[in-house]
């Protein structure tokens, strides 16, 4: 069981929380529910998958696959990509960004994987473009945002 936090945000995530998830006293599992909520809300939910990467692809078409944004089904394979070559973990989704936790990398890790998420177009939010590198090597985790 893998959870993370689920940013609510805009209308295909509250789809997604309307349709997938169920509230339960542990908090939200990946299940099917009814909500009626609509505004911005932060919660931890709770998915059945082995790696956090696969939550992605739980999405399906609730996100991604505009403008420059990656679908769900290849931004899965990117973050398992990620997790076995940098240890990165997903920790939050919501319609526009990622979060991730990865263990400390090298410069030459932080360099290719800079490279990889500009070539995702995505932006790393945490800090300054000028930043990147120095913030991957450094904080062992990054946020990507897409416009």
């Amino acid at each position: 069981m893998k959870s993370i936090e689920c940013v609510i945000d805009n209308a295909d995530m509250w789809m997604f929380k309307f349709e997938h998830l169920k509230k339960n006293l542990a908090g939200y599992t990946y299940k099917d529910i009814v909500s009626s909520q609509m505004n911005v809300e932060v919660l931890s939910a709770n998915f059945d998958v082995e790696r956090s990467y696969e939550i992605i692809g739980l999405f399906e078409w609730y996100w991604g696959g505009w403008n420059s944004t990656p679908n769900a089904d290849d931004m899965q394979i990117v973050a398992k990509k990620w997790y076995e070559k940098y240890d990165a973990e997903l920790i939050r989704i919501a319609h526009d960004t990622l979060s991730f936790k990865c263990r400390k990398l090298s410069e030459k890790e932080a360099q290719i994987l800079m490279q990889e998420i500009k070539n995702l177009s995505a932006e790393i939010i945490d800090c300054s473009a000028g930043e990147w590198l120095d913030h991957l090597m450094e904080k062992q985790s990054f946020t990507l945002w897409w416009d």
